[in-house]
């Protein structure tokens, strides 16, 4: 209809603000969210738990029964041999992995705290290789060369043993039957760097931004055992001391982890 004289056509409009809105339901979902990653990592955390202790639990259980049925038998002790080697062989690994969790729990509780003190790098790794990797299991031994001036550096000897001895015995467990891996150690002026390098299976491209998350394995590392735990404890440790840890693999070309570390104030 036409408007009449005098009169004004309008819009009436209401408008609410929906901020407070937005955000709380952006925070639920984060909520949610941030709860089925922490349900996915529970049942991650239980299946890698009974893997990794039913697997050395079953190996000791037989190897324990037939050396019984052998000491029953008369048999010489030379023959249980083999039994009592693969017995140890899983005690050591089940204590290895009990070792990371309680060292994961300790982290998460802040209950770790950070000593350095002044060490030759070169004889604490030639000590370190010397006990374990002088020779490895299998026989190989760990290739150690250096380059660069010679130095005192500051560690905490007791985390960096740690974190040390895990990414060499990675190199070593992920290359069964090859050429054994090497470690470079490089004095630069600032800081000083270690590479441990291998020719085993590799590291997928799509799994090496979550190698330092807890519980991730390599997608091709098959039955190799191994917790998804370590590398996490190694990235902590290398933190602590300032430092990185990176990682240059292929699949199947083998993985080069170096670790980078600024010389602490004398």
């Amino acid at each position: 209809p036409g408007m009449r004289e005098g009169e004004q056509k309008g819009i009436l409009a209401t408008l609410n603000d929906i901020t407070e809105q937005v955000h709380m339901e952006e925070n639920l979902l984060e909520v949610v969210k941030k709860q089925k990653e922490l349900n996915d990592l529970k049942s991650a955390f239980v299946n890698m738990v009974s893997h990794e202790l039913r697997t050395p639990l079953a190996v000791i259980s037989s190897g324990a029964e037939i050396m019984q049925m052998m000491l029953q038998a008369g048999r010489p002790k030379e023959d249980m041999e083999v039994y009592t080697k693969q017995i140890i062989n899983e005690v050591e690994k089940m204590t290895a992995f009990m070792n990371d969790l309680l060292m994961v729990s300790k982290i998460e509780a802040g209950k770790i705290d950070f000593r350095p003190e002044r060490v030759s790098l070169e004889q604490f790794i030639k000590e370190l290789a010397g006990e374990r990797y002088m020779p490895w299991k299998d026989g190989r031994q760990l290739s150690i060369q250096s380059k660069g001036l010679l130095r005192e550096i500051g560690i905490d000897k007791k985390m960096f043993r740690h974190a040390l001895q895990n990414v060499v015995e990675n190199a070593f467990k992920y290359s069964s039957g090859k050429a054994a891996p090497r470690l470079h150690i490089r004095y630069s002026n600032t800081y000083f760097t270690i590479s441990v390098a291998d020719n085993g299976i590799g590291i997928l491209s799509t799994d090496i931004k979550e190698l330092f998350t807890s519980f991730t394995r390599g997608k091709n590392t098959g039955n190799i055992p191994g917790t998804g735990i370590g590398l996490v404890v190694v990235k902590y440790f290398i933190e602590q001391h300032g430092g990185f840890v990176a990682v240059k693999s292929k699949a199947g070309e083998g993985a080069v982890f170096m670790i980078k570390i600024p010389y602490l104030p004398a």
